[in-house]
């Protein structure tokens, strides 16, 4: 049987063919194997990144059904393989020094075709539009479910594959100002009528159930002091955590908010410092369904708080290993 080695053209390749050659191959693994004709060698390296590609999407079914540790890890596993696999592919490409009988130019570029489809095409086809992205949080809107420090990877355009629920966290284009993107949980569904009486949520006319909890006390907080700290469970949704100072706030008290078609009412969980669809002067009023980007999924790294810094400036920002892996459920 043949090898790749012993079809060998006597003609060395040039610096610029092989600089070529790697880049291809860094760029989408065994491409540029196949473009110095060593089809059989690329091989390997395409299904590599097509597998990783495939695993990748799966961990976002994945996030639903086991701890968040066990998905942060499955997700650095594959995307290290991805890029040692990118790099030991053009390494290889470029340190190839001889150029290869290639086919016939149709057969060529339709093999360049198929290494192309292998690697883009199962991804694309499995997930849809959904992907992990990684964002930072340093405000203390959202304390305490997302604190600040928290950079999270979230699952981008979830909300159009599954039409998003009240209490689902949510990554938005602000209305105002679509270049700004923020987190907020939603509260309200197109024709609900949310409304804020003496600090307590009401929804569609019902207090939303509240059970209260031991005083919440945090360094990110601006205004230092103990908090009001309590579980909401809303209608139809889920139970997460809230907090509020014990004083009586103007967003405390609001008209009913009616939802119009097609958007979103959403709210901080830190409700006395967060700029949301209660504050008129926030920019963020309701939000379209277009608007909605990502849903926050979990914790990928942690370390410090700018707020902090700025309120205590000999404090010295330290990872928070505990952060680390946790889930946003």
């Amino acid at each position: 049987m043949s090898t790749d080695a012993e079809v060998s053209d006597p003609i060395s390749r040039s610096i610029g063919s092989r600089l070529w050659s790697a880049v291809l191959s860094f760029l989408v693994p065994g491409l540029g194997q196949a473009f110095t004709g060593r089809y059989t060698t690329g091989v390997p390296f395409i299904v590599v990144v097509a597998a990783c590609h495939i695993s990748l999407v799966l961990t976002v079914y994945l996030w639903s059904k086991v701890p968040g540790a066990a998905v942060l890890a499955a997700i650095v596993f594959i995307v290290v393989t991805g890029i040692v696999v990118s790099v030991w592919a053009a390494i290889n490409a470029f340190g190839h020094k001889y150029k290869l009988r290639k086919l016939p130019y149709v057969r060529r570029y339709a093999v360049y075709a198929v290494f192309l489809i292998i690697a883009l095409v199962p991804y694309d086809l499995i997930s849809g539009s959904k992907h992990w992205k990684p964002y930072s949080y340093p405000s203390a809107s959202m304390l305490p479910t997302i604190q600040p420090g928290d950079w999270f990877l979230a699952i981008t355009d979830d909300y159009i594959l599954h039409p998003p629920k009240r209490g689902d966290l949510v990554v938005f284009r602000l209305p105002a100002d679509p270049s700004v993107e923020l987190a907020k949980r939603i509260i309200g569904l197109p024709g609900d009528e949310v409304q804020m009486k003496g600090g307590i949520l009401y929804v569609n006319g019902n207090a939303v159930q509240h059970q209260h909890e031991a005083p919440y006390n945090d360094s990110n907080l601006e205004k230092a002091g103990t908090y009001l700290r309590y579980q909401e469970t809303i209608p139809a949704g889920t139970t997460y955590t809230v907090i509020r100072s014990s004083g009586d706030y103007p967003l405390d008290n609001t008209s009913v908010f009616v939802v119009p078609s097609a958007h979103y009412f959403v709210l901080g969980d830190n409700r006395d410092n967060s700029a949301d669809s209660r504050d008129p002067y926030s920019g963020v009023g309701y939000v379209p369904v277009q608007n909605l980007v990502a849903r926050p999924a979990l914790v990928y790294f942690h370390y410090g708080s700018p707020r902090q810094l700025l309120l205590k400036p000999s404090m010295s920002p330290a990872m928070n290993w505990a952060r680390i892996g946790f889930d946003y459920h």
